[in-house]
């Protein structure tokens, strides 16, 4: 599964500091960045399998599974491509 999530990184004194704002909880450090970037994909990737698991916890017998691929980009206006069309077929844009 393919995945991009946003990385910020700020430097605190020796240290590198980053976080996710898509992955509420997801922060990272490290001494370099590139060390605060490994130590931040792995803080996403634990949420998100943790994520993961806890929603099908419990699932109904009969409930569907199904795999959804969303693709998007940003439109001139900042907005999401998906969402964009989305209005324009509603006619509100």
């Amino acid at each position: 599964m393919h995945n991009e999530f946003t990385a910020i990184i700020e430097r605190d004194g020796d240290w590198f500091i980053g976080y996710c704002p898509e992955i509420p909880g997801a922060n990272g450090q490290g001494r370099t960045k590139d060390e605060c970037i490994d130590s931040l994909k792995a803080a996403v990737s634990l949420i998100l399998m943790d994520r993961r698991e806890d929603g099908f916890r419990d699932l109904p017998d009969d409930a569907l599974r199904e795999v959804i691929t969303i693709e998007w980009t940003r439109s001139p206006s900042g907005m999401p491509k998906v969402a964009t069309d989305l209005k324009q077929k509603a006619g509100r844009e």
